[in-house]
């Protein structure tokens, strides 16, 4: 049988998930797939991180240390530097694959071998409870499609082909939405595919990587990304206002919760970002959105009391 050769790069930096990670890897069902499975410390705990090295050493996974701290991005491509497979997939440090993961995605690539990028649904766990995202085909229009109104895919629930991943690189403009921007550029003219099964578990925790940003931030970081593929044609200018419904759709359920946490200034800083950055008429339909928002958790509450 036909053996798909996956790099499995786990970028991490100080983080406490490290070996929760590394089982979940460890513990795949067997299938069409070989593994070369490696850890890129960026500057964690000497000790920590030494620690865990000495636990998993032995079993056949592989550590890498940079020599001074390359940040997110620097460390991405760091990953993809060390990979020698066809196909990477760098999992995040925090986050987990479900048993069958690798057996699925082998699968998929053995069937579509031109495949240039491949990824599943996933769920969120907050330590206590496991929350399933929305699910959706997006094969149906292609999955280039959903990605010009906005980043769709969970960032360590993709695997991509090694060498269109190299040619790329992960960049630094909006380190917030690097992975959306390395989507967007190899979707719009490569064969992409999604799984709709859910084979991935990302956490949520205080210190993810996007509880550095403010929501602002975070809005602005998606719409420097707009902007930059609109200026190089992966996105096209006469669909601008599909990405601009995207930062709205994002832009309201992060001020409502911004109002519902009591923070009136961020939500106003927020409102007004979208104002000055993405227009008036696209604030409007932000406002309506906050408003049925809020109007239906009020509704929840009544309900519920």
């Amino acid at each position: 049988m036909e053996q798909i050769c996956i790099d499995v790069a786990i970028p991490n930096y100080k983080s406490p998930f490290l070996a929760n990670t590394l089982d979940s890897v460890l513990s795949q069902k067997a299938g069409p797939f070989e593994l070369n499975i490696y850890v890129v410390d960026d500057g964690s705990n000497p000790i920590e991180i030494t620690n865990v090295q000495k636990s998993y050493e032995a079993k056949g996974i592989k550590f890498y240390y940079n020599e001074h701290n390359l940040g997110l991005v620097g460390n991405f491509n760091k990953c993809l530097e060390h990979a020698t497979n066809d196909y990477v997939h760098i999992l995040h440090a925090d986050d987990m694959v479900e048993p069958t993961f690798y057996q699925r995605i082998a699968t998929e690539i053995i069937l579509h071998p031109a495949l240039a990028l491949i990824a599943c649904a996933s769920r969120t766990y907050d330590g206590t409870k496991y929350t399933q995202q929305p699910v959706t085909n997006y094969n149906t229009k292609g999955v280039f499609e959903h990605l010009k109104y906005r980043n769709c895919l969970i960032a360590s629930a993709v695997v991509l082909k090694t060498n269109v991943a190299k040619e790329l690189q992960f960049r630094d403009y909006a380190p917030h939405a690097c992975d959306w921007d390395m989507w967007a550029r190899i979707a719009v003219s490569l064969p992409t595919y999604y799984i709709s099964d859910t084979l991935h578990t990302y956490r949520d925790h205080a210190t993810n990587d996007t509880g550095n940003y403010s929501d602002r931030e975070i809005l602005h970081a998606d719409w420097l990304l707009q902007k930059k593929l609109l200026k190089e044609n992966i996105f096209r200018k006469d669909e601008l206002f599909i990405g601009k419904n995207g930062i709205v759709h994002s832009a309201k359920y992060r001020i409502a919760n911004l109002i519902l946490k009591g923070s009136i200034s961020g939500a106003f800083s927020t409102a007004f970002f979208i104002l000055t950055e993405v227009g008036l008429f696209y604030l409007f339909k932000t406002k309506l959105g906050v408003a049925k928002i809020l109007l239906s958790k009020f509704k929840h509450t009544l309900l519920t009391e």
